[in-house]
């Protein structure tokens, strides 16, 4: 018998070690949204880099 299942239920230190799952689900939520907000505004600057070029390479 595993050492963790000697342990009464009341006194488990699994929600204190564990975060709930809400949570987990939370923070990859977050995460993500933030990967996705940094990509967009990063091809944004990309687009606006080549049309900057695009009108310097027609002008001269």
């Amino acid at each position: 018998m595993a050492w963790w299942r000697q342990i009464p239920p009341h006194l488990h230190l699994a929600p204190l070690i564990y975060p709930h799952w809400t949570a987990i689900e939370d923070a990859l939520l977050h995460f993500c949204t933030y990967i996705l907000q940094s990509n967009v505004m990063r091809s944004e600057k990309i687009g606006e880099e080549r049309v900057q070029f695009q009108l310097y390479s027609i002008e001269n």
